[in-house]
């Protein structure tokens, strides 16, 4: 969630400082390897889609999670198109 925009940022930040953006890209990198070992288990997409919207549709995924993490909103999901689990009724087993 945070090694995408760094990357992003990159440009940017060494539009004014080279040695800043480089530690930004360096930062970035980091961590999406270290936050994809740890928590997802697999490599970044980055390195298995040589497609160059890659990058902007991960960088709007991030936003997208950002967005509902600071406003508090959850994501919609249409109710027609999911089973909802009903409780199990373990009392009506075990009656004769």
């Amino acid at each position: 969630m945070i090694g995408i925009p760094m990357l992003v940022l990159t440009p940017f930040v060494g539009l004014v400082n080279k040695r800043a953006a480089s530690a930004l890209f360096k930062c970035g990198w980091a961590l999406q390897f270290v936050g994809h070992y740890v928590f997802e288990h697999n490599k970044p997409v980055f390195l298995e889609v040589s497609n160059p919207f890659t990058l902007l549709s991960a960088l709007l995924f991030v936003g997208g999670l950002w967005y509902r993490f600071f406003t508090g909103k959850r994501l919609a999901l249409p109710k027609g198109n999911y089973q909802t689990a009903k409780p199990a009724n373990y009392r009506a087993s075990f009656s004769n």
